[in-house]
């Protein structure tokens, strides 16, 4: 699929996700994820994809930033979608869905996408285990740590920026049709979010060049709510990365869990 940069939606995005306080004014590598809902959709909604679309549920991510995005904002750009692995697990079926960005015959950026198709026998399972685990996560020390009110709106602002209009992060009473007590907060804001905030707090970080993220998506944020962002840094020579974890301010339970390799 043929796209473009909208330079005033990438602004829009940029304050939503909190980059507007950041050195680094360039396209966040985040931001490149949304050109690919429509390519996705398409690829999870034909007859002959191997699982229900219906409650697929965003658990892990890579985006792989090679050269400054910049670029992209003075040419058009393909975006390319290939549904590859099929994984059955404990908790159900995952499929790995392998996404790149191409201007002019070079590779920009790539991504991939893990969703879960769920075995519902051990989801309460999993979800009671959830209190200990936090509890022993909490008490890793962490070298910077940023607590984030998240408003009921969040969901729909994001949602604006993003293309991601998925009914769980709208309202209360759409969220419900999908068996969500309250909206939730989107995975991929949440780890924007988180990229920002690394960047904000270390002046030296420089997403214009080239970088990686790998993240896996824990608990859901419901909305309202307070987050807390903390990271741990690690510098050599050559490499910066950071270690993120983001959970809920008062109780603990996990929502994302990242790394970030410049």
């Amino acid at each position: 699929m043929r796209s473009r940069i909208d330079v005033e939606q990438v602004e829009k995005y940029r304050v939503v996700c909190g980059y507007e306080c950041v050195m680094n004014k360039g396209i966040p590598s985040c931001f490149m994820e949304h050109y690919f809902n429509l390519p996705i959709i398409l690829a999870i909604t034909r007859n002959d994809f191997p699982l229900s679309p219906l409650g697929l549920i965003h658990i892990k991510q890579k985006i792989k930033q090679l050269i400054d995005l910049d670029y992209l904002k003075r040419r058009s750009f393909n975006c390319e979608v290939i549904v590859k692995e099929l994984q059955p697990v404990e908790k159900g079926v995952e499929v790995t869905i392998h996404m790149k960005v191409v201007a002019n015959n070079s590779l920009i950026w790539t991504g991939e996408l893990t969703l879960l198709s769920r075995n519902k026998r051990v989801i309460q399972k999993n979800y009671r285990r959830t209190a200990e685990v936090n509890n022993r996560l909490n008490q890793e020390l962490s070298d910077e740590t940023v607590t984030v009110n998240l408003s009921k709106n969040l969901g729909l602002s994001y949602a604006k920026v993003s293309g991601d209009f998925n009914p769980h992060h709208l309202w209360p009473f759409t969220s419900k049709l999908l068996g969500y007590k309250k909206p939730i907060a989107h995975g991929m804001w949440t780890l924007s979010k988180a990229i920002a905030i690394v960047c904000e707090e270390d002046k030296q970080t420089n997403l214009n060049k080239q970088h990686e993220i790998v993240a896996t998506f824990k608990r859901p944020a419901f909305l309202p709510g307070t987050c807390k962002f903390e990271y741990t840094k690690q510098y050599t020579s050559d490499k910066r990365l950071f270690e993120i974890r983001v959970s809920d301010a008062k109780t603990g339970i996990p929502h994302l869990q990242a790394s970030l390799t410049i």
